[in-house]
């Protein structure tokens, strides 16, 4: 090892050698004598074994067995919390003897301050809950934690409340509102009668659809949707869905031909929710019931590329939105059966 190392001339960084430059010449004023510092250049570096690092190597096997694998922790926390510390120590007086006692102060003040900051926020969104504007402006409240058991998570809350034939009468002549509260009717209909999902835009008759009743014509947004699922690697991830940044999801495809892909890729426009009661002739009402939906614009696969696409003509596939003389471009989803988020790649060469 010893001969190994000899043989590489490792030398400090140039920050390094700043760095040990200042702290010398601010030690030789500190003590009154004259300093060449920084004056030799950088220092030689050799391997140093007397360092926690290799200390803790034989520590390893037997965390990894108590804890898991190494890429299931993280040491950030305790890094964070020290730079916190940092930041609290140049307000203290640096006197030795007060010093923790000071900081200890300075943290208490902190959880005093954040918890006047946690009650304002709160007293305002109770006040905006009820206004016009629905809790828009209300802070930002810390996000709630969901259950790894759980397929998909959406918050509980009706804070944002969208009169539907109101928003449908404000974008009149958009293609992508068009038969807006039939699809909609429909969608909820195939999911309450536990018809199959395969894709294909369900079809029910006037009176079916009068047979459900949208509570208040009212629908609720929401800002996000967490979906949890499996890695490739079979560890557990969660992706956050969000309309404004990241909106393209995937979910199983149910294409029967010789040429179909495993996957369908969509957009999501919008996450809500509704709350609903159903009744028959035959049978009563269950009571109103909360439906999640997402509201979707759908991409297509594109198969005009010469030489195909895939794994054996080592190519990605390409997607692009469907036409819009397509009466099926967009569409509705339940939540549950979306697999994960996905990053689509643009293809500039395209235009």
């Amino acid at each position: 090892m010893k001969t190994t190392c000899e043989y590489y001339d490792t030398r400090e960084l140039p920050q390094e050698t700043a760095v040990r430059g200042r702290r010398t010449a601010a030690m030789a004023v500190k003590t009154g004598t004259s300093s060449s510092a920084g004056s030799s250049g950088p220092k030689r570096k050799s391997l140093n074994l007397q360092t926690y690092k290799f200390h803790a190597l034989g520590d390893y096997p037997n965390t990894i067995r108590q804890r898991g694998t190494t890429d299931n922790y993280t040491t950030q926390p305790g890094k964070f919390e020290h730079r916190r510390l940092k930041r609290r120590y140049p307000r203290t007086s640096k006197n030795h003897a007060t010093t923790m006692a000071s900081m200890s102060k300075h943290e208490a003040r902190e959880q005093v301050i954040d918890r006047i900051v946690k009650s304002l926020d709160k007293l305002a969104c109770d006040n905006t809950e009820g206004s016009e504007s629905g809790g828009e402006n209300c802070p930002r409240q810390k996000r709630e934690r969901s259950s790894p058991s759980q397929h998909y998570h959406i918050a509980a809350s009706s804070r944002i409340p969208v009169d539907i034939p109101g928003w449908l009468s404000s974008l009149a002549g958009d293609r992508a509102t068009e038969d807006f509260v039939d699809r909609l009717k429909d969608h909820l209909l195939e999911r309450i009668l536990g018809v199959d999902y395969t894709g294909d835009p369900p079809s029910f008759s006037d009176a079916d659809r009068d047979n459900l009743i949208i509570s208040h014509n009212m629908m609720y947004e929401h800002q996000t949707l967490r979906v949890n699922y499996t890695t490739y690697d079979l560890r557990r991830e969660q992706d956050t869905i969000n309309p404004r940044t990241r909106a393209d999801i995937m979910l199983l495809s149910h294409e029967t031909d010789d040429c179909r892909h495993p996957y369908w890729y969509t957009r999501v426009i919008k996450i809500f929710h509704v709350n609903v009661w159903y009744y028959d002739n035959n049978a009563s009402s269950d009571g109103i019931k909360r439906m999640n939906v997402l509201f979707v614009q759908w991409f297509g696969r594109d198969n005009s590329r010469p030489g195909g696409s895939g794994f054996a003509a080592r190519r990605l596939y390409r997607v692009g939105f469907i036409s819009d003389d397509d009466p099926d471009v967009f569409g509705f989803l339940d939540p549950d059966v979306v697999i994960r988020g996905v990053h689509l790649i643009p293809a500039f060469s395209l235009g």
